[in-house]
């Protein structure tokens, strides 16, 4: 549908009928992908990091959402809230701050964490891609022309856009639970009858 940032523009400006707003663009583009940045936890956004720990703290990647698993070698640690985190709960993690910050009270050395990560921008440049807009351009498309719409006051559009957004983004969600899950097999662990 489309191969990067500028098709994208081009086919917001024919869906809305707005031409006019070219230098605004890329602030609706980033309004739109914060929004799904919100919503989307698709496993092409699962990556994984290594996080330096000093005193119990360490700096979580700039592209950051939210955690799948935290190990050191083979021990797995358990997530709590940052309020237990406050605690002295040393084999268990916490994620808090702007920006975001990893806790495990009083480890030292390197965490590897896996982790959902926000969209790459396409606002860099106008050949700009990603795997959201190659996956699933249709999301891309109505989420900006919402924005768009958002932005000129146009209710009707906004619902519209709005509608066809959700209907799309709960397509690549269903896609997604099937690429994970379609040929998964249940296993029952433990003594069965």
């Amino acid at each position: 549908m489309f191969a990067d940032y500028l098709e994208l523009r081009l086919a917001v400006a024919e869906l809305t009928g707005r031409r006019d707003l070219s230098d605004i663009m890329p602030s609706l583009v980033q309004r739109a992908e914060s929004r799904m940045n919100r919503k989307l936890r698709q496993s092409d956004q699962i990556t994984t990091a290594t996080v330096t720990m000093v005193a119990g703290v360490g700096d979580l990647p700039v592209d950051f959402i939210e955690a799948i698993e935290v190990k050191s070698g083979t021990c797995i640690y358990p997530q709590v809230t940052p309020i237990m985190a406050d605690r002295s709960y040393s084999s268990n993690y916490a994620v808090k701050g702007n920006p975001k910050k990893l806790y495990l009270t009083n480890f030292v050395g390197d965490l590897t964490v896996m982790y959902y990560a926000k969209l790459p921008t396409l606002t860099t440049t106008v050949a700009t891609t990603n795997w959201l807009l190659e996956e699933a351009p249709d999301v891309y498309l109505y989420a900006v022309a919402r924005e768009v719409a958002i932005h000129v006051k146009d209710k009707e559009l906004r619902d519209l856009m709005a509608g066809e957004y959700r209907d799309a983004l709960g397509e690549i969600k269903s896609d997604n639970r099937r690429r994970q899950y379609g040929n998964a097999v249940v296993q029952v662990e433990g003594p069965t009858p």
